[in-house]
């Protein structure tokens, strides 16, 4: 038995591949039998844990949360918003503090079980992967900065509420209205205006790591952005990518310089 994860950041979507029978497209794309992709995991100390975890994380999404009394529903969201650090600044949190809030009200009606692992040893550059066809950006995927990931709970809940379908940032500057195309941004409008023109760089670069990091379909198409923001990880300048790769998601937290994966998980 091996207690390191058999495919790094991409274990998730191995055992949750197995999960569903489909690990024949997994075990394609990284050059393996169906063979010898199951028993790289079935050597993996954690494989059964994971699969069982995974497995109460898909009951929880697919469950619907119980209906709640107005009262109790504005109990829930003031009690999150009471726990969640101060911003930064002052423009950050007011911008960032309503977001959170409802997230976390929507956790504690659907009791999500994902775990975040942070993808230890992988710090090399990640600029060789630049992917060859830019990954599709879905319309008003891209959300601003969403503070410091970290914390395993800020992921969870910047996944939730975009797979939720919360508003995002009323005064984002990149997110395209409905109908109109999706990134790449445009240019910044030019004269003053500092926070425009740190929106449409934090943008670029979200963009640029979702190109370098996100998983390639079998076709080699690559999978279907929904996610873009900028963040901090570990005292790291980061970006976030959350895409759909066929019936799972998976939300990736890269460096913003060079691409290099910090943490991920999947659902």
């Amino acid at each position: 038995m091996r207690d390191e994860p058999p495919f790094g950041h991409a274990t998730d979507e191995a055992v949750s591949a197995s999960i569903d029978g489909e690990l024949s497209g997994f075990a394609s794309e990284h050059g393996l039998t169906v063979a010898e992709a199951q028993d790289r995991l079935e050597r993996w100390s954690g494989y059964e844990d994971r699969r069982r975890e995974l497995g109460r994380a898909r009951i929880a999404l697919a469950s619907d949360p119980p209906v709640l009394d107005p009262s109790t529903r504005r109990r829930l969201v003031r009690e999150a918003g009471d726990h969640m650090p101060a911003r930064r600044t002052r423009r950050a949190r007011h911008a960032w503090r309503p977001l959170v809030a409802v997230a976390a009200a929507v956790l504690v009606l659907v009791g999500i079980g994902l775990s975040l692992r942070a993808a230890g040893g992988n710090h090399s550059s990640a600029t060789s992967k630049s992917a060859a066809v830019a990954p599709k950006v879905q319309s008003g995927a891209y959300v601003g900065a969403v503070g410091d990931v970290s914390d395993p709970a800020a992921l969870r809940m910047i996944l939730t509420t975009r797979l939720a379908g919360l508003p995002e940032h009323a005064n984002d500057q990149a997110q395209a209205p409905n109908g109109a195309p999706a990134l790449p941004l445009q240019p910044a409008p030019s004269g003053p205006g500092p926070s425009n023109t740190a929106a449409t760089a934090g943008g670029d670069a979200a963009l640029r790591c979702a190109s370098v990091v996100d998983h390639s379909g079998t076709a080699g198409t690559p999978d279907p952005v929904i996610l873009l923001a900028t963040a901090t990880f570990q005292s790291h300048d980061a970006v976030v990518v959350g895409v759909r790769h066929g019936a799972r998601y998976v939300v990736i937290v890269a460096d913003q310089t060079t691409c290099a994966v910090l943490a991920s998980q999947s659902t």
